[in-house]
């Protein structure tokens, strides 16, 4: 893994994309609101922000980490109700 990362414009790259392409930030640029804010309502966008914040050692997306422990008290909460009823 180690000679994957490269450095670019001081900031490290892996597999040769650009810190643009690498953090999804062209990707999510070039989408209508609407549907940035329907990404942004599922776990594995907030996932993914933080492990590339964490691999690429940028600042640490703290609300994504906020957003995934609601989402977890939600599902936790939603799956207890649904075993509380099938027993």
């Amino acid at each position: 893994m180690m000679g994957l990362a490269k450095e670019y414009s001081g900031k490290r790259v892996i597999d040769g994309l650009s810190p643009d392409v690498e953090k999804g930030e062209i990707f999510l640029s070039q989408l209508p609101w609407a549907l940035k804010m329907v990404l942004y309502l599922l776990p594995l966008t907030h996932c993914s922000m933080c492990l590339r914040a964490a691999a690429l050692g940028d600042s640490f997306p703290w609300w994504s980490l906020l957003a995934m422990s609601a989402f977890l008290l939600a599902f936790s909460l939603g799956s207890m109700a649904v075993l509380r009823r099938s027993v």
